[in-house]
């Protein structure tokens, strides 16, 4: 797969976390056992990993709660984005035979669209180490500070056994819960955000050579032939723009409910700022926390507009071209006829999961709430 090795890194990245989503089975793997078995640990090592983190956290939060350390609000709101993060893991296993027919779906329309498309592979490469290497840090750094952190968060990353010990051994102990609490929490739903955002640029590519397409065939004197391909092609983007609905809309859908609850946890720990319980560790969480919301949804938004742009665009200019050939209709009955017909052929809107429209007036709408309550809560809060 040509589009595929463009992109090897993040395919590897996304097979690492158990989920083969090229699924490219080779004879000789199958007589290879060696190959055989580390693709087999591969496959059940990182949802062993995951399932084990959402256990903990489950039973970390219950044990505050019976101390009387958290309440059900925060709780709830802290687990119910780590079963969010869980369900999107899902939700990419179940879908990655469509992803799959997708992406070759893409490479066939490209190939007769003969698109020359542009090399992201860098960008990509650098959006992947990032997406890993921030919540790391983030992780080592809440690891080393965690003797200045209050009770609770101790008990919670600490197997509730080493409240006092800050010897190199709890500390490295400390890290680990932490780091593998905050890949759950962050960094699995940023590799996911990335590999959508990746499979919108990709077909938003080809609705843009079909658009470009288009203005050079629907010329004055275009011949009927001319339109004939450019109705195949058109046909071909059609099954494309169902295809990408079909796969990825649910999981747009849960990374957006992602992002809400991380910035509705943000609003939450603005309350207790000036608590005891809010250390130097909580800005920094809460500010990454913002910072993702915003990047995955603004990411998520601007390449699903790519396509619904280049659909308007596509739109406009068979609306003109079908208006001129009305002119004339007897002498051009098989263009009218082919014109009108890719006209009814009305494309999917680009949604998440049929719920929300992507497009920039939901990040307008998404952060306007969240100044709105901030602004609600601020003015609560000095009222106390």
């Amino acid at each position: 797969m040509a589009c595929c090795s463009k992109y090897s890194f993040l395919w590897f990245i996304i097979r690492i976390l158990g989920i083969d989503v090229l699924n490219d089975k080779r004879s000789h793997d199958e007589r290879n056992f060696l190959r055989k078995f580390c693709n087999k640990v591969i496959e059940l090592l990182f949802p062993f990993v995951m399932y084990a983190i959402l256990l903990y956290s489950i039973l970390s939060w219950a044990l505050l709660l019976k101390h009387k350390l958290a309440t059900p609000e925060v709780m709830i709101s802290f687990l119910t984005t780590s079963l969010i993060s869980v369900a999107l893991w899902h939700d990419i296993r179940k879908k990655r035979n469509l992803i799959k027919k997708l992406i070759l779906k893409c490479q066939q329309v490209a190939s007769h669209l003969q698109a020359t498309n542009q090399n992201l592979n860098p960008v990509i490469n650098s959006t992947l180490v990032l997406a890993i290497l921030i919540p790391a840090l983030l992780a080592a750094f809440y690891g080393l500070i965690e003797s200045e952190t209050s009770v609770e968060y101790k008990m919670y990353y600490s197997f509730f056994l080493l409240l006092e010990d800050d010897s190199v051994t709890s500390v490295s102990i400390r890290t680990m819960i932490i780091f593998f609490s905050f890949f759950l929490a962050f960094t699995l739903p940023s590799l996911i955000g990335i590999l959508v955002c990746r499979l919108y640029y990709i077909v938003g590519e080809l609705f843009e050579d079909l658009h470009a397409k288009i203005k050079t065939v629907l010329k004055a004197n275009s011949h009927h032939n001319e339109i004939l391909n450019l109705f195949e092609f058109y046909c071909m983007l059609y099954k494309v723009a169902h295809k990408i609905e079909r796969a990825i809309s649910l999981t747009t859908f849960l990374l957006l409910c992602c992002q809400w609850l991380n910035t509705y946890i943000v609003l939450v720990s603005f309350f207790k700022m000036h608590s005891a319980s809010y250390t130097s560790t909580m800005y920094w969480e809460s500010a990454y926390r913002l910072i993702l919301s915003l990047l995955i949804l603004v990411g998520i938004v601007l390449c699903a507009c790519k396509i619904s742009s280049h659909i308007q665009g596509i739109g406009k200019k068979l609306q003109l071209k079908l208006n001129t050939l009305e002119s004339n209709a007897e002498g051009n009955h098989k263009s009218l006829q082919l014109v009108q017909t890719m006209l009814n052929m009305k494309f999917p809107q680009i949604t998440a999961y049929g719920i929300t429209v992507l497009n920039p007036s939901l990040i307008l709408s998404f952060y306007g709430s969240i100044l709105t309550y901030g602004l609600l809560m601020l003015n609560l809060r000095e009222g106390n």
